[in-house]
């Protein structure tokens, strides 16, 4: 038994005949079930066979719709009606108002494109949203299109060599928002000379030596001139070991650890040894008084919070507790001042009161 858009050629091979195109067939593997010729035919029989057709209640032209799309809406809204375009659409709003605006959809505002100079009309309560917002209007998108690329840009004079140059409308109007006195430039000379500052230009790059080795190093001249103390150095390592050279020592220290040498100095002529690494076998120690057997640890924050890394924090605290074993061992009481506790060079006379001058019997 055949199906009607079925054809029997012999016994071996069986052609159908298309449901879309009405186009005779040979079926995969003789299957019977295949009622079209591709892909492309299947979809289209389906889009068909989805449509239906209405009539406009305004204008009663037959259009199509999707059924299912029909079905949602009728079931949402039962008295719901359908419309070929959105004229029609609006022409059906006369008499209704926006709950908001109070404005009758039905007027319409006539208006001018901006790109091509045609009259159009559009509903007022668009006019009036688009007005608030300070938006153009247009007859169609493909003005829209064409205006917004030949607006895109904007002729502007340079600041410093007075001459015309484009620039984007939407960094001109944003470097004016941010900046009302910004300074726009044709090039990047003319920004750089209109930059100049006391004696260098402030894009223009300088040679300037490395304070510890003295060798070259490029800068820009704001960077030159927003240096602090006026050094540069050609890598962290070198400014590290300058400012080595400009500690007693060769050692780092604090401002509250200079501050605890003046006071030890001022009120006991007894011995101290300052950032001593005798004691603890190759471990610093701030302050070290042989003769009282007493020592002086100054931990500030990097002690207790990660400021450079949890894997610094864990080497910080593991050197700490080496130093207290060692302390211990040797009989050397470890006094440990904690500088989160708001100790800082202001109070350090309260600091060398409390902790240092009670362990320091003469």
């Amino acid at each position: 038994m055949i199906s009607n858009n079925v054809t029997s050629t012999n016994d071996a091979l069986k052609t159908c005949i298309c449901l879309n195109c009405n186009k005779p067939f040979t079926p995969y593997k003789n299957n019977n079930n295949n009622l079209y010729c591709s892909t492309d035919c299947f979809q289209k029989y389906r889009t068909l066979k989805s449509l239906i057709n209405l009539t406009c209640p305004i204008c009663n032209k037959i259009f199509q719709k999707n059924q299912k799309a029909v079905e949602r809406q009728l079931k949402r809204k039962p008295d719901s009606k359908f419309y070929c375009s959105h004229d029609c659409n609006s022409k059906s709003q006369i008499g209704r108002t926006s709950p908001t605006k109070g404005i009758k959809r039905a007027d319409y505002v006539s208006l001018q494109c901006k790109n091509c100079g045609k009259p159009f009309e559009v509903p007022k309560v668009k006019y009036n949203l688009n007005k608030d917002k300070d938006y153009d209007l247009y007859c169609s998108r493909e003005c829209y299109d064409n205006h917004r690329v030949e607006n895109s840009v904007t002729m502007i004079e340079c600041d410093y060599c007075k001459k015309d140059f484009e620039i984007p409308v939407a960094y001109f109007k944003r470097s004016l928002k941010i900046n009302p006195d910004h300074k726009f430039c044709c090039s990047k000379e003319c920004q750089d000379n209109s930059l100049v500052t006391n004696e260098y230009r402030y894009y223009t790059d300088y040679e300037v030596p490395c304070a510890y080795c003295g060798k070259k190093v490029i800068r820009k001249g704001h960077q030159i001139e927003n240096t602090k103390n006026g050094v540069h150095f050609c890598c962290r390592k070198h400014k590290g070991r300058y400012m080595l050279l400009l500690t007693p020592n060769g050692v780092m220290r604090s401002q509250l650890e200079q501050k605890l040498e003046q006071h030890i100095k001022t009120f006991y002529n007894i011995e101290a040894i300052f950032n001593d690494r005798t004691l603890c076998h190759g471990y610093e120690v701030d302050i070290y008084f042989p003769k009282y057997k007493l020592a002086i640890e100054i931990n500030g924050p990097c002690h207790y919070e990660p400021i450079y890394g949890l894997e610094t924090l864990a080497e910080i605290q593991k050197k700490d507790k080496i130093k207290q074993r060692i302390c211990v061992k040797h009989g050397v009481k470890l006094v440990v001042i904690d500088e989160k506790l708001n100790y800082n060079k202001d109070n350090s006379l309260d600091i060398f009161e409390k902790y240092i001058k009670p362990n320091i019997t003469i």
